[in-house]
């Protein structure tokens, strides 16, 4: 899939509580490559584990990380970044963000500059693989999918704590390419999509077919996505409408 610029796009990064925050700065510059405007939010959370001077430094603009800041809040600040944004990307997404985020939230600056806000919003978790998998957690980020958040699904490997398993973060090149593609995929508005994946064919993995899937999931505001499966490792959850399929032979007769 062709990568879209980002040329005269705004796009605004909350960066939240994750030992990941300090990728931030690499997603910052992978944004600014494809020719993003970046402003960066700072989370309490996010505060403990990268500086807000580096973050400024790699974006070029001030960042924001108090919802009370007098002087900011006398232009409605919250309001203003919300309206400046293109598209909000969160990564690392904690996993108190994004329960924050689904419950609707607004006690702090990036809650609040979300529920202002009507624009494209992607999240990138990143946190522990058993606090990944916790019922909680699916159920929060299930919430936030069929709200048309696109969830960028994080990597399976050694984690920081010693476990192996699923919640590291995306690689900051693969975000910024999501990023990039949710704005030349309009063209596929109103159109049905059928994606096939899984055995038998190949034994494919998340980072193979994520890109596709969630590049259609973001234009299904206007569609019906249906989606057969073979053996794949993706939650149906994320998606409108899908059918369970072991071979290719019936695909044609199912809809």
């Amino acid at each position: 899939m062709s990568i879209a610029s980002l040329t005269n796009k705004n796009i605004l990064l909350g960066v939240s509580g994750s030992i990941a925050a300090y990728k931030a700065p690499d997603i910052v510059r992978r944004l600014q490559d494809l020719g993003a405007e970046v402003r960066v939010i700072l989370t309490r959370g996010g505060s403990q584990f990268i500086t807000e001077l580096s973050l400024q430094v790699t974006s070029k603009n001030k960042v924001h990380d108090n919802l009370w800041d007098k002087e900011a809040e006398l232009a409605m600040g919250h309001i203003e970044l919300a309206k400046w944004a293109d598209a909000i990307l969160i990564a690392p997404a904690s996993a108190n963000t994004i329960a924050n985020l689904a419950s609707g939230k607004a006690d702090d600056l990036l809650s609040s500059v979300i529920l202002a806000s009507d624009c494209p919003m992607l999240i990138a978790p990143a946190m522990n693989q058993q606090m990944y998998a916790a019922n909680s957690v699916q159920a929060n980020l299930k919430t936030l999918a069929e709200h048309q958040v696109l969830i960028l699904a994080p990597e399976s490997g050694k984690q920081a704590c010693g476990d192996i398993g699923e919640g590291r973060l995306a690689k900051p090149i693969d975000i910024a390419k999501q990023v990039g593609n949710i704005f030349q995929n309009t063209k596929l508005s109103g159109k049905q999509v059928l994606i096939t994946l899984g055995q038998p064919l190949k034994r494919l993995t998340l980072l193979d077919i994520y890109p596709t899937i969630q590049a259609a999931r973001w234009v299904q505001h206007s569609q019906m996505l249906v989606l057969k499966l073979g053996t794949s490792y993706l939650s149906t959850w994320q998606y409108q409408r899908y059918t369970q399929s072991k071979s290719t032979d019936n695909i044609s007769h199912q809809r």
